[in-house]
């Protein structure tokens, strides 16, 4: 674990006052085990956003985005690991001269389509990944257009979204507190925000599979089965 950076912004203390207000604020928590975990890992956590050999259309803003992502999983992680006993100490990232996360573009062996939907995608995204990543010490946090969300030993997977996901930490509060009504093929109907807060979580859950968590029976827990938000 790395110990947490202070910022002038962080989201579970500035994005609190919006999100409980409009009913849209992940309720998860760890549990003390969990945090436990968490305190005793090693290696570091890259974040990875990862296409098919024939991607074309890309986000021209993903590397903030991305970068977006990994603060707000790290915040998270820190925040929850100070209420289980562990103080400024959350999962280590690379980071740059401005203090930002280091996220790395990977583009894929093959097509697209041969990463979408299915299980397999985990085991082919690491396995192209094991290597460059040393996957043996190491984890990567990974976004990729069409993929499952799942979780295991050394990789974190989730779909693409960086449509619900600002370019830093202002422009993704202005997404959580946005009302407008979205339909999730999933969920339903539900605002942008909850959208963007249900696909954060989800991606929180994975990451505590990387970590060695498991499912919990507990509903307010990060890692029951299943998304919440």
């Amino acid at each position: 674990t790395e110990t947490q950076r202070t910022t002038a912004m962080t989201p579970l203390n500035f994005l609190i006052a919006c999100l409980s207000a409009i009913g849209c604020l992940m309720h998860a928590a760890l549990s003390p085990s969990h945090a436990q975990n968490i305190a005793n890992s090693s290696g570091v956590v890259y974040g990875v956003y990862f296409v098919g050999s024939d991607f074309e259309d890309l986000d021209p803003h993903w590397e903030a985005k991305m970068q977006t992502a990994m603060e707000l999983l790290a915040d998270f992680y820190g925040d929850q690991m100070a209420l289980n006993g562990f103080p400024n100490r959350t999962f280590r990232m690379e980071r740059g001269p401005n203090g930002r996360p280091i996220v790395h573009f990977v583009r894929g062996r093959s097509r697209s389509q041969v990463y979408g939907g299915t299980s397999d995608t985990y085991h082919r995204i690491k396995s192209e990944l094991r290597a460059p990543f040393r996957l043996n010490v190491n984890a990567v946090a990974v976004m990729t257009p069409g993929a499952p969300s799942l979780g295991g030993n050394s990789l974190g997977l989730t779909n693409d979204w960086l449509s619900h996901t600002g370019r830093n930490r202002e422009e993704q509060l202005e997404i959580f507190c946005d009302e407008t009504p979205e339909l999730d093929a999933e969920y339903g109907w539900q605002t942008r925000g909850q959208r963007a807060s249900l696909h954060l979580g989800g991606f929180a859950h994975e990451l505590g599979h990387v970590f060695g968590l498991n499912h919990s029976q507990i509903r307010s827990d990060l890692m029951s089965a299943g998304f919440w938000g």
